[in-house]
């Protein structure tokens, strides 16, 4: 397997050469009924065969008892986003998140990031941003997100 997998919650070492030049931080809401769409990416990604380090805000487990506190997971998560190499955003239909939007209020100027989400999902203005600093559009489902970035760390 040439991913390396880090969950919430599990140490980051800022300095460490192995997260490599294909390291990722999924962003974006989380759904709050059903699987993740982490797993269905991070499948996507393995599948890939490329070597990358997946920086992922859930655990491990996927369990909601995990307790961790907001200071605990609001660090690792930008930790996380700072070291990547490229973040990818992505949003669900349906699922608003504040804290979602304002990281990507946060790093939208950065030429390392890639915005999807599934047609109806309420990002017009994400949308506006994106095509404002990068030129580019947003990804409409969930290969199209992981191509673009596996293209992306391939050049």
């Amino acid at each position: 397997m040439n991913c390396r997998k880090l969950y919430l919650g599990q140490e980051i070492v800022s300095d460490d050469l192995h997260y490599g030049l294909g390291s990722v931080y999924l962003a974006g809401p989380k759904n709050p009924k059903g699987k993740s769409w982490r797993l269905d990416i991070i499948s996507k990604l393995e599948s890939s065969e490329t070597p990358i380090t997946i920086f992922i805000p859930e655990t491990k487990n996927q369990l909601k008892s995990d307790k961790f506190t907001k200071e605990i997971s609001f660090n690792w998560q930008r930790s996380a986003m700072a070291i990547a190499t490229s973040i990818i955003f992505w949003f669900p239909k349906g699922v608003y998140d504040d804290q979602s939007f304002a990281e990507f209020g946060l790093w939208h100027k950065s030429e390392r990031i890639f915005l999807g989400r599934e047609p109806g999902a309420q990002t017009e203005y994400l949308e506006w941003l994106f095509y404002k600093e990068q030129l580019l559009y947003p990804a409409d489902n969930l290969d199209q997100v992981t191509e673009m970035f596996l293209h992306w760390i391939k050049e």
